[in-house]
């Protein structure tokens, strides 16, 4: 989807609104899972103040994720804000503060997935204290104990182990 900026750039005080959906259903992350199986909202409003023109986002998106430690399928609610100030050419280094457009036109599609993607967690857990999967059976440890016989360490210390008990 692109918004058009020209009218805004050139009036200061103009604002302009877009509500729109962004599909980002073929969007895969690094895993090679594709989370998105909803199409995104998303609200741009475009404001230029004292010549400066922000852009503000609203993006709420559910991901369906496995969890990165018991490997079930879970999901997750995100509502986002970002704001970016859209210039139309920069006079020095680019720095990434600023989204620039010559032509006055964003690509929101390219944006939304910029924001979405940076402000995911790295680790994806169904719940903070996902106890994970049991190293010797593979069993879910959230669904109860797995029934494994604990090991009490390396048998190569037993003599010490021993040494300390006497």
């Amino acid at each position: 989807m692109k918004m058009d900026l020209g009218k805004i750039f050139d009036l200061e005080g103009e604002s302009l609104v877009v509500e729109d959906v962004v599909d980002l259903s073929s969007v895969k992350l690094s895993s090679g899972i594709k989370p998105f199986a909803q199409p995104v909202p998303v609200k741009a409003v475009a404001q230029n103040r004292a010549g400066v023109v922000t852009l503000s986002l609203s993006v709420s998106f559910t991901l369906r994720v496995p969890c990165d430690r018991c490997l079930e399928v879970f999901e997750q609610s995100y509502s986002l804000t970002p704001e970016h100030t859209v210039v139309r050419e920069l006079h020095g280094e680019d720095t990434g503060e600023y989204v620039v457009t010559p032509d006055a036109v964003v690509d929101l599609d390219e944006l939304v997935l910029t924001d979405v993607v940076l402000e995911l967690p790295m680790v994806m857990l169904c719940k903070q204290d996902c106890k994970g999967l049991c190293s010797r059976c593979g069993a879910n440890l959230n669904h109860g104990a797995c029934g494994c016989k604990q090991e009490t360490g390396d048998p190569r210390l037993a003599v010490l182990k021993q040494l300390l008990e006497q």
